[in-house]
């Protein structure tokens, strides 16, 4: 009996939607991380671009088909905002997963490709940790001016949707602001 339920278990969880919900608060902490982190592309990140605006972390791999996605929503979404209200950051994980390893040429091409107007800068297990076990590509964070969360997304395993559209992001972002 317990086999079946736990066979039931896995299948509600595939089967579950992207969701969003409770997220971790962009603290003094994570802020000093992400500000240490390598910077591979795009305006330098400092504790002054966190501080006292709205901060749109996104999670991505160049290999993973919804980031081009989320490039794209993270690219007009710059476009529509300040960059003193809203700062973008996306960092790159899981990189070298599996047999993803290419030493960065497939990671060059996709920002040749997306054309991203925002910070790109590199992971490591610890920002993946402090973000709460990022384990799913893309999670998306928006963090209003104080640092609490606003929006929280994650590409759950089978969902059908794998990025916030538009409407929540912009929506997310207005109420942040």
């Amino acid at each position: 009996m317990s086999r079946l339920l736990v066979s039931l278990f896995v299948i509600c969880v595939v089967a579950a939607p992207a969701r969003s919900g409770e997220s971790v608060d962009l603290d003094a902490m994570l802020k000093k991380h992400v500000v240490e982190r390598p910077l591979i592309q795009g305006p330098a990140v400092n504790r002054d671009r966190l501080d006292g605006t709205v901060v749109v972390v996104s999670f991505f791999a160049s290999w993973c088909p919804p980031c081009v996605i989320e490039f794209a929503h993270l690219n007009e979404l710059r476009a529509d905002y300040d960059a003193d209200d809203v700062t973008i950051i996306a960092i790159n994980l899981f990189e070298d997963w599996s047999s993803f390893k290419d030493d960065g040429g497939r990671l060059d091409r996709f920002l040749a490709r997306t054309g991203p107007t925002f910070s790109i800068v590199a992971s490591d297990d610890e920002t993946e940790h402090i973000f709460g076990g990022i384990d799913r590509i893309p999670t998306v964070f928006v963090f209003d001016r104080a640092g609490r969360a606003a929006l929280h997304f994650i590409h759950a395993a089978g969902a059908t949707v794998t990025n916030p559209d538009m409407t929540d992001l912009r929506a997310a972002i207005e109420a942040a602001l």
